[in-house]
């Protein structure tokens, strides 16, 4: 009984996202294969549901401080838009290699351990926009923001031992 309750409540709480047209939703997924059986993690969440959380978003951001150190991530972040596609970093030791690079379209981090395991990660710089653009933001803004990345992936993550991908999907 107490399932079909909670089921229920669930049901009701994602309903206005169902209703109300066009549906976008925040996905995310990660299989981790560094044991005998992978695991999955698979969250799909509508983004007027993130909405929600909007309060408490905007109190989270407002605590980040992008000047911390003396380093103006907003300005560099205009730098490196204005460079246009550059390798910034490449670090070769017998224990690491790390590389970053911007294309056109993303930023690209490349880095493989001492124990030989390669991870690269790919971020569209559309989202270093939002993130690092100009302006104060609200989580408003961003949630909204959001909505315009639909069917493409905001972030792809991808190792020997686990994948990971987030992107906006529109059902």
């Amino acid at each position: 009984m107490k399932k079909l309750i909670a089921t229920a409540l669930t049901a009701l709480l994602f309903m206005p996202a169902t209703l109300a047209g066009e549906n976008k939703f925040l996905r995310f997924e990660l299989t981790d294969y560094s044991t005998a059986t992978p695991t999955e993690v698979k969250v799909r969440i509508p983004l007027s549901l993130l909405a929600a959380f909007s309060e408490k978003f905007d109190e989270a951001i407002s605590e980040v401080e992008f000047d911390d150190r003396d380093i103006d991530f907003k300005e560099i972040w205009k730098e490196v838009r204005a460079a246009g596609p550059n390798e910034y970093v490449e670090v070769n030791t017998e224990e690491t290699k790390l590389k970053i690079s911007t294309t056109e379209t993303h930023v690209n981090v490349k880095a493989t351990g001492e124990n030989g395991e390669t991870v690269t990660a790919s971020v569209p710089l559309e989202l270093g926009d939002l993130l690092f653009g100009y302006g104060d933001r609200t989580a408003d803004d961003l949630i909204e923001a959001l909505g315009n990345f639909t069917d493409q992936d905001l972030l792809t993550v991808e190792g020997e031992k686990m994948e990971a991908r987030a992107w906006i999907e529109t059902n």
